[in-house]
This record gives structure tokens, C-alpha cells and sequence, in this order.
């Protein structure tokens, strides 16, 4: 558990606060402003007179709230501090003894969580040090005994989001600062099943071609308030996905997805340490700056192109054909040249090359064939295999909701996958 710091800040608000050889300062804006108000020229006025015969240097440092985009933030704090500055030498003030920084959002004054506190960071602090030694001469009009203290309280807690199939997301308090934890929408696909990627239109296909295994994939999507955003720089998000049956393939490395010209999402090799939890449920384990689309596999040792065998299929219209392998986590779908013909993926023949191809009839009945590649018949001059009628067996029609060959074809990879 991250260890927690408690600060206790003191401000003086609309006057000075006293420490040593310093004054400082707040000077408030309005929401996207930078231009200085009468009622800010006053204070500067009485600012500047007690300035007067002492020997001193002044920081101004611009702030700004957590609404809006960073980079404004900062081009907006910058014109806050830079107006101060201004008005200030038009005062007598030597811009010598100014130094002008400005932060942005960053390393608020006041709590970005609670939006009367937020509005408080639109500001200038003006911290004047002085070269020597002797007291400090103040205006009896800003001798201001009232104070208020406020107390930076934890933000929130370390958070684990556990989802539906096993995945468990860590996130370190603070990740996606200003923001909370808890008001962020987690929208997460996992895909663990070849039922999975057929749903979500998913390959195990790397972006330089080699043909995937996985042993899981995941889509993750953060919002806040409609808005995609993710972790703050420098921060990172545990993510943990849970092995098969328990057993740890420590072959598998982390691919990140990428879209094709074809908009399909195929995976791209990406540098993350890859580790393993194997006390109790055993999960892989990696930590990653950026959220989107993730896959844990391993390459079949084959290229993954259209350039494998064709099939044909007689008879039958809406075919839907998917090549599988026993015992791994891939899944390709035949591209359909023709009115009934079809083009596979190279395949791995020692690995037992599964075809399961859902059709329907011309009164809309499904039917379904399912078995070894190898046991199909296949014309060398052609390099085709022929699906024929026999091979095909009518399955019960699910009139509850419409169906379409995809839909059956799921109820049938989990079978074809064991």
C-alpha cells in the first residue's frame, strides 16, 4: 500500500502572509481571463507601496484550474503571471527583480476535486523576498489576522476493478489526477474464448503477419464524462489477466492492437515487462502507461495470409468457414472468393487443422459441418476441398431471435476448441 502524506497548508487569502523575510500574495482571476480587474490593480497598488526604500526580488508564479485542455492551462497561467508582471513595472517596478514562472494546471494550490476549492487556482501568487534583515512595515489595512487553513486530505485509495471473465485492472491513487477513479467509466472487452473473437470481429494476426495463439485479449476504453482520456504522464496501470486452466504459458509476450487498410485490428509487438502472479489464482501480470487494445500470445511459426487452400461448398448459400487448431486460442476466418468458394489461411498440418462451417438452405435452415481439414476431400490440381452435402447436418433453428451463421457458428467453437 502506497504510503500517504499529509500536509497541512496555510494561505492568507486577499492579504499577506508573514514567514521569515517574505510576503506573499494571491491575485484571483475569472474563468479564462488574464487581464487584471480594478479591484486587482488596487491590491497591486498597496502591494507595490510597501515595496518602498527596501531591497527585495519577486516571483510571480501563474496558475490555473483542472477544466480545459493542459496546454492551455498553461498558455493561460503564463498570461496571468506575464499581466501581474506588467502592471507591476508600470508601478516603478524593475522587471530585474522580477521572476516570472508559470505552472499550469500543475501542482495546484487548491483541491481540483471540489469545485469551490478548483476556482481558487486561477491565479497569481506573488511571493516577495527581502535582502535584509529588518522588520517588515505593513499597512494597517492589510494586517489581516483572519486565516484559513486548508487541509490536503487523501485524494483517494489504490483501486482494483475485477470484471466479468477474471481480468483485474490495479490503479495507484492518483493515476488520472484531477480526475478520480470511481467517476471514471472502465469500458472493458475481454475476449477469451474463439467464440469471443468471432463476436468482436478479432484475428490473432501480428502486424508483421505471423499467426497468433493467444491466451487472452483485452479492449479497454477509460471515459470521463464522454471524453476518452488516460493515465497522467509517468503513471502506470496494472493489468492482470488470468491463466487457462491455471497453467502459465511464460512464452507468451504483449502485442498492442493497431487497425489495418481493411479496419481490422491485428497486433503489434509492444515493449512492456511481462510477469506472473502464481500465488493463489495465477495471472499474467503487466504494467502499461497507455490503455486500448491488448493481446497475450505467442506466433504459430507461420506466416498468416490468404494464400493457404480453397474450399468449396455445394449446394448451401451463406457459408461461414472457421479454421481452428485443437488446444490453442486461434481463429481464422475463410475469405469468400467466389458464389461458393473460399480461400484459408496457410495452415500447421501436424496440428490437426480444424474446419467448422455454419450455411444455411434456401428456406433460411441452418446446417453445420465440422472436422479435420484432412479428412476433406482435396483436389491437388486444384488445391481445393470440397465441403459436400453429406458432410453437413441440419441443426435446430433458434426462432427466439434472428440468427445469423455467425451466431450458430458460436455455439459450435467452444466444442471445436476443447
Amino acid at each position: 500500500m502506497r504510503s500517504i502524506l499529509y500536509i497541512t497548508l496555510t494561505l492568507w487569502l486577499s492579504s499577506f502572509s508573514f514567514g521569515q523575510n517574505q510576503l506573499k500574495k494571491i491575485i484571483f482571476f475569472e474563468p479564462n481571463q488574464s487581464f487584471i480587474s480594478k479591484l486587482n490593480k488596487l491590491e497591486l497598488d498597496t502591494v507595490v507601496s510597501t515595496l518602498i526604500n527596501k531591497e527585495y526580488e519577486i516571483t510571480l508564479i501563474g496558475r490555473a484550474d483542472s477544466i480545459g485542455g493542459e496546454k492551455l492551462n498553461l498558455y493561460l497561467s503564463e498570461k496571468r503571471a506575464k499581466s501581474v508582471e506588467s502592471i507591476m513595472h508600470t508601478k516603478g517596478i524593475d522587471k530585474l527583480k522580477i521572476t516570472t514562472t508559470f505552472l499550469g494546471e500543475a501542482n495546484p494550490l487548491f483541491s481540483n476535486s471540489i469545485e469551490q476549492e478548483r476556482v481558487k487556482n486561477r491565479c497569481v501568487e506573488i511571493i516577495i523576498t527581502f535582502n535584509d534583515e529588518s522588520a517588515i512595515a505593513v499597512p494597517s489595512q492589510l494586517n489581516n489576522e483572519d486565516s484559513v487553513n486548508y487541509v490536503n486530505t487523501k485524494f483517494e485509495n489504490d483501486t482494483t476493478i475485477y470484471f466479468e471473465n477474471g481480468t483485474q485492472i490495479e490503479i495507484s491513487a492518483e493515476t488520472f489526477y484531477p480526475r478520480k477513479i470511481k467517476d471514471i467509466n472502465f469500458d472493458v472487452t475481454e475476449i477469451f474464448s474463439l467464440c469471443d473473437m468471432l463476436s468482436n470481429n478479432t484475428t490473432t494476426r501480428a502486424a508483421n503477419g505471423d499467426c497468433l495463439t493467444s491466451a487472452g485479449m483485452l479492449y479497454i476504453k477509460p471515459t470521463y464524462a464522454g471524453v476518452e482520456i488516460q493515465p497522467n504522464k509517468g503513471k502506470f496501470v496494472k493489468i492482470k489477466i488470468p491463466t487457462k486452466n491455471g497453467k502459465l504459458d511464460k512464452s507468451m509476450t504483449l502485442y498492442g492492437g493497431v487497425k489495418n487498410k481493411k479496419g481490422e485490428v491485428i497486433w503489434k509487438n509492444i515493449k512492456s515487462e511481462l510477469s506472473y502472479q502464481e500465488n493463489g489464482t495465477q495471472f499474467y501480470l503487466f504494467k502499461i502507461d497507455t490503455l486500448h487494445s491488448f493481446n497475450l500470445d505467442k506466433p504459430l511459426g507461420i506466416t498468416c495470409n490468404k494464400d493457404g487452400s480453397k474450399v468449396k461448398i455445394r449446394k448451401f448459400k451463406d457459408a461461414l468457414i472457421c479454421q481452428t487448431y485443437p488446444n490453442e486460442k486461434y481463429l481464422a476466418v475463410a475469405e469468400q472468393l467466389g458464389k461458393k468458394k473460399f480461400v484459408l489461411d496457410k495452415v500447421i498440418n501436424n496440428k490437426n487443422p480444424t474446419l467448422t462451417v455454419v450455411v444455411n438452405d434456401k428456406m433460411g435452415n441452418p446446417y453445420l459441418a465440422k472436422g479435420a481439414l484432412n479428412d476433406l476431400k482435396f483436389r491437388k490440381w486444384s488445391n481445393s476441398y470440397i465441403v459436400k452435402k453429406k458432410y453437413f447436418k441440419r441443426i435446430l433453428k433458434d426462432y427466439t431471435r434472428p440468427m445469423t451463421p455467425k451466431d450458430y457458428m458460436c455455439n459450435y467453437l467452444r466444442v471445436v476448441a476443447k
